[in-house]
């Protein structure tokens, strides 16, 4: 029995399925929404972002893929990589036509998570899905530490004669007669020392031992700090007792207040428990690391609009949004960028399909007109990938209050060698970018 079966396919992509044995698989987990998914605690299966419910595509509710009776499978907005089964499936995007090597994919996470991995051959397969996980730690470490250290309540058991706590009769009474002057009694306290914090350290001590990956934790003086921070609140730290921590975050519910350390706890669970997952053991394990693809573009193109100064609003922590009407705190929207005084700008992770901005479809147009309306703004724009260049021209000035929308297309390079020449290729797309934008503001 073929215990490899791979299928590469891009997203927003068909594909015929002839195979029994990957039809059966992919069944398990076709038509099933990520919000159905991510509630099953499978800890072998990583989404991002993990907040699904914050992304204004509605991802939550979409799907892996979809298989329809005459087994024609079809992918959506995700990307990255799942197994179940016996069968693996590779998920590109579809503006890199070269699916085996995935190099757009691979470069919009080293932009978004601050990465460099132009000497790391990286694909989306089960040999190395786990490297691309240790790379992600430190990132989401410095999230969750810009929050502060974890603290929690957490019980403590005493024999001596500072008595802080209840007494524990049973426990005195076996270790203290005849009296020797101490006494057994447990206290509670409030603690950066707890299951928590001790899972990142197992975590920081596993990606330590590794000799080939070494500098993952000292890139930065950041992550040096980080990493030093932890250490120095996890003193009650034991190798040994790496089992019992893992087990006992599978199922441990932390504050709210305390949201960055969530991605994080499930990132640490996947990293330790990586050595022991034998894929294909059980028919219906899920496993491997998927990403809304519109999440991912929005936040790569905010990487190239920051040393703009382009206010980037968080929906997720209801940051950076303006109301709708005057004196009211009510219906508030976040646009993906804004410059004020200057341009609004829509990321879509989607293709022009004509010559005409009004392609994108009523809703986007919709919304952008409205943006540019309340934010008293003349200029705004769709900023898109594609594989050929599109012409930076407006259809003419809006009806009403005037106005002009401007499609701003990304070329992303195609049958580059290697991946350090998709690198300084797309760099070329990206001034290319970046001086179209800034053309249009100068107007």
């Amino acid at each position: 029995m073929n215990q490899n079966r791979v299928i590469s396919i891009s997203d927003n992509s068909f594909k015929q399925l002839t195979d029994g044995r990957e039809i059966s698989d992919i069944a398990k987990i076709a038509d099933v929404t990520l919000r159905d998914l991510q509630a099953s605690r499978s800890e072998n299966l990583l989404i991002i972002p993990r907040d699904l419910d914050d992304c204004e595509d509605d991802i939550a509710d979409s799907t892996i893929c979809s298989l329809d009776r005459k087994d024609l499978l079809s992918t959506g907005n995700v990307m990255g990589f799942v197994g179940v089964g016996q069968t693996r499936m590779k998920i590109g995007s579809r503006f890199d036509r070269d699916t085996t090597e995935d190099h757009f994919l691979h470069y919009m996470l080293e932009k978004v998570y601050h990465l460099n991995l132009l000497d790391f051959q990286f694909t989306f397969d089960s040999h190395n899905i786990f490297d691309i996980l240790l790379y992600l730690f430190p990132y989401y470490l410095d999230r969750a530490m810009s929050q502060g250290l974890y603290h929690q309540y957490r019980s403590y058991e005493h024999n001596d004669s500072r008595l802080t706590g209840p007494v524990d009769i049973a426990r005195h009474i076996r270790k203290n007669i005849p009296f020797t002057g101490n006494i057994a009694y447990r206290s509670r306290e409030y603690s950066v020392d707890n299951n928590l914090t001790e899972l990142i350290r197992h975590t920081v001590e596993y990606i330590a031992s590794k000799d080939t990956l070494d500098n993952i934790l000292g890139r930065t003086e950041q992550d040096k700090e980080n990493v030093s921070q932890i250490r120095m609140a996890t003193p009650s730290y034991a190798k040994a007792d790496r089992s019992r921590i893992i087990a006992k975050n599978l199922r441990f519910p932390i504050h709210p207040y305390y949201s960055e350390y969530i991605p994080l706890q499930r990132l640490c669970i996947q990293i330790l428990l990586h050595e022991e997952i034998r894929y294909g053991q059980s028919t219906d394990e899920v496993y491997g690391m998927l990403f809304d693809g519109a999440w991912l573009w929005e936040e790569y193109v905010s990487t190239l609009l920051s040393p703009l100064h382009f206010k980037h609003p968080q929906n997720k922590q209801r940051r950076g949004g303006f109301s709708m009407f005057e004196h009211s705190r009510g219906a508030v929207r976040y646009p993906d960028y804004y410059l004020p005084g200057k341009i609004v700008l829509d990321a879509k992770y989607k293709t022009l399909q004509e010559k005409e901005i009004s392609s994108f479809g009523r809703d986007d147009l919709n919304q952008i007109v409205t943006y540019m309306h309340v934010l008293s703004l003349k200029k705004g724009g769709f900023i898109f990938p594609g594989v050929m260049k599109v012409p930076t021209k407006n259809e003419g000035s809006l009806k009403g209050a005037g106005g002009k929308v401007y499609p701003l297309c990304l070329v992303i390079p195609q049958k580059c060698a290697d991946y350090k020449t998709f690198c300084g290729e797309i760099k070329v797309s990206e001034q290319t970018l970046i001086r179209n934008i800034l053309d249009i503001i100068n107007e």
